[in-house]
């Protein structure tokens, strides 16, 4: 129990800000070579994606059944 509990701390303390600082670093580079429009966009695309895998893995560790939400 004391491990999953550490498992789900990290990816709250560790896993959503390095998802926010690369999504960040993403952005600022590909300002250099894209508009902003599309450089927003991509960012967005991989916050929402990054967020769903952290998501998903956290309910995984809290034993919640993904085979519905999955499919």
């Amino acid at each position: 129990m004391e491990n999953k509990i550490y498992i789900i701390l990290s990816i709250l303390i560790i896993g959503f800000p390095l998802l926010y600082i690369g999504a960040g670093i993403a952005e600022r580079a590909l300002k250099k070579k894209y508009n902003e429009h599309t450089a927003r966009l991509i960012r967005r695309s991989i916050l929402i994606l990054g967020g769903s895998i952290l998501i998903i893995d956290l309910l995984r560790e809290f034993d919640l059944k993904l085979t519905a939400l999955l499919g």
